[in-house]
């Protein structure tokens, strides 16, 4: 059966349209209000009607999977449902719209859709994702229109239907409630971006906006601030210096203030993100490496914690000052009354040290309960040596102590240095721990240490550990070590023996006098890492760490910078350095010297005086000290002015055009630029030019 171009008008209300044949087919028809579609078979067409607030009973399968939509754009939301009178059938809905960005007015050009259906109680029973479902700023999309995702719906019955865009699924408008087979939803245009109202307004339990006092809360609807969070907040940077901050409330760790400033108290905790001032490199004992430091000595006679190495009263008067919060304080001693300590205020690893002469200048601790038998221990130091200490002549052994811990019966422990072992020549680091049965003894691979020159020594110890053998570390690296004799026995007791610095106690006897300097002595009751100790060492050094950090501006360092691994940029590709000249230069000029080591543009072909490229961006700037100068690029990718014809990778000398380069031939060889990167088939080019001088 086929019904074609037939009006079923409002004026034939009630009237039913009944279908008994195999295959009916219902098309360009004018099919209005309160009609009726019955089928018993079980397919039924559909196609091109006019359809107003109609039923379809027994309907199986619609063959077209649009009524009435087509040439028809919806600027704002519309829904369409197309249901069975029946309890539950599958039904469809056309969701169209228009997406908008409010606060530019601009078009959402694509983005995916996720629709969400839930019954009155707010249990979803369907929901999709559509994939680019946003197009040219528009959606036309039928619910419920896969086979294997049916829409079922049940008739007159309540339920919501929620839009969601982007990856992030933000839900756009708001929750549409609408009854199963009846009627359509025409809400105002769903935009993305911002949204306004008169009024206070929530979004869900999430987020609530209180416009009458300017306040947001996230995770509350009662917001006490301007911006009132009920969780953990995480981001990836935030924006200023934060001078501005006050109120801050004290937290568990890692975090502790004062006034307006923020700390760290965990150890292991970093803090990265934009660093716009200049950064200053400080020594051991910050505030990554003093937890468990229980001595910290900087050796820089600073007067303003009472070190005064000028008292001449003798020895015990003068002090030296633990940084550490153990307030394990020294004294200076072995010095003649009368005579002040030798200080160098400009001779340590860092500003000033203090002297030992190897006789019997040294510093003592006096005996405290936190340095008393200590099982995890790491000693750290910086040492410069002059000599291999004191000589044992019977024994042939030779051997300066830096730190010790022993009473006189010889029971704790030494740290040393070792010039030689029965007279065979070591130069190693040795250290030295006391059991009741056999002493430890451990040492550094021979030849492992240098005189005249700073060495970071440290060792990490634990006493108590099954294998009982220390990590011993030389300039950072973790040493091979020699087992000289193995412990035995339980650890003796240290507790009644002071700290000596600079030489060691041996029955009651001080003999192993250190000569020459040691600088930021620290001691903790903990092992420390392997990059802990890498750290330590590289401060030496006065290095600044900005792993996974950006630094904007300038990033000034006094001393030098010692790499682990590459140095990149992202732009610069040359190594220059400054030069005076007393003429106005441009990016790749080809440039010579004169005999003021001036530089200007180059004038004539081969010219020998040549010495590089005025550089666009080096990475690396040298002799940065004239009023007026420039950059040249002396190794490295340089753009470079280069007059035609050059083929890549030919070489390239000075020409007679003013401050360009050209091709050069085998006789040009001491005035070759470098080679190009590129061709230049024109009388002015710049190219890309490896930049070597030849």
């Amino acid at each position: 059966m086929t019904l074609n171009k037939n009006n079923f008008s409002k004026n034939n209300q009630n009237k039913t349209i009944n279908s008994y044949n195999n295959k009916p087919i219902i098309k360009n028809n004018n099919i209005h209000e309160n009609q009726t579609i019955n089928s018993n078979n079980k397919k039924i067409a559909i196609k091109n009607n006019k359809i107003k607030n109609i039923s379809i009973n027994n309907l199986k399968k619609l063959n077209n999977k649009k009524i009435n939509l087509k040439n028809i754009i919806y600027i704002s939301l519309f829904l369409f449902l197309i249901s069975a009178v029946l309890a539950v059938q599958p039904t469809l809905i056309s969701l169209q719209g228009k997406l908008t960005n409010e606060s530019t007015g601009s078009t959402i050009v694509s983005a995916d859709l996720r629709v969400n259906v839930s019954d009155s109680a707010g249990v979803t029973v369907w929901n999709e994702t559509f994939a680019n479902g946003v197009s040219n700023g528009f959606f036309d999309l039928l619910l419920g229109s896969r086979a294997d995702n049916l829409l079922n719906l049940s008739f007159n019955e309540d339920y919501n239907i929620s839009v969601y865009v982007g990856t992030s699924l933000t839900q756009i408008g708001g929750t549409y409630r609408f009854r199963g087979g009846q009627g359509q939803i025409n809400p105002s245009n769903i935009s993305s971006g911002n949204f306004s109202s008169a009024g206070n307004f929530s979004f869900g339990s999430s987020l609530f906006v209180d416009k009458t006092n300017n306040r947001v809360g996230i995770g509350t609807t009662s917001p006490a601030t301007a911006l009132d969070v009920s969780g953990t907040v995480t981001a990836t940077s935030f924006a200023g210096d934060g001078g501005s901050l006050s109120g801050i409330s004290s937290a568990t760790p890692p975090w502790n203030s004062s006034g307006t400033n923020v700390y760290l108290n965990d150890s292991n905790a970093q803090i990265q993100g934009k660093h716009k001032q200049e950064l200053e490199v400080e020594n051991i004992g910050d505030k990554e490496t003093d937890k468990g430091m229980l001595l910290l000595m900087r050796f820089n006679n600073d007067t303003s914690v009472g070190e005064n190495h000028t008292e001449l009263a003798g020895n015990g008067t003068v002090i030296v000052y633990d940084f550490s919060d153990a307030a394990n304080n020294g004294t200076l001693e072995g010095n003649t009354s009368g005579v002040s300590w030798t200080y160098n205020p400009d001779g340590g690893k860092f500003n000033g040290v203090f002297g030992f002469d190897g006789a019997n200048d040294h510093i003592n601790v006096s005996s405290s309960a936190s340095l008393n038998d200590m099982n995890d221990t790491t000693i750290s130091a910086w040492i410069y040596a002059r000599t291999w200490g004191e000589l044992e002549a019977v024994k042939g052994n030779q051997s300066g102590s830096i730190v010790s811990k022993i009473n006189k019966n010889g029971d704790g422990w030494s740290l040393l240095i070792q010039g030689q072992e029965e007279n065979i020549t070591t130069q190693r680091l040795y250290f030295v721990q006391d059991f009741s049965t056999t002493v430890g003894r451990w040492a550094t691979q021979n030849q492992s240490l240098t005189l005249n020159t700073w060495h970071h020594v440290a060792v990490v110890y634990n006493r108590s550990s099954p294998s009982r053998e220390p990590s011993i570390y030389v300039d950072g690296k973790n040493q091979s070590i020699i087992n000289i004799t193995s412990p035995f026995g339980s650890a003796s007791s240290d507790s009644a023996q002071d700290l000596l610095i600079g030489i060691r106690n041996n029955g009651g006897a001080l003999d192993r006098g250190f000569n020459g300097s040691i600088d930021e002595l620290s001691i903790w009751n903990r092992t420390l890492t392997s990059s802990e100790i890498i750290d330590l060492y590289r401060k030496g050094y006065g290095n600044v760490f900005v792993e996974d950090t950006l630094v904007t501006g300038d990033l000034k360092v006094d001393k030098n910078i010692l790499l682990g691994g590459n140095l990149t940029s992202v732009s610069g590709a040359d190594y220059a350095e400054m030069f005076e000249s007393d003429v106005i230069l441009k990016n790749g000029d080809v440039v010579c010297l004169d005999e003021e080591t001036k530089i200007s543009k180059c004038t004539k072909r081969a010219d020998p005086s040549v010495i590089g490229v005025v550089s666009t961006n080096p990475i690396i700037i040298g002799r940065d000290k004239f009023s007026h100068a420039y950059p040249v690029g002396l190794i490295g990718v340089v753009p470079t002015k280069v007059t035609g014809p050059v083929k890549m990778f030919e070489l390239l000398t000075t020409s007679d055009k003013q401050g360009y380069a050209e091709k050069a031939t085998i006789s040009d060889f001491g005035a070759i630029i470098g080679k190009a990167m590129e061709s230049c088939y024109e009388n002015e080019c710049i190219v890309d030019v490896v930049v070597g001088l030849k």
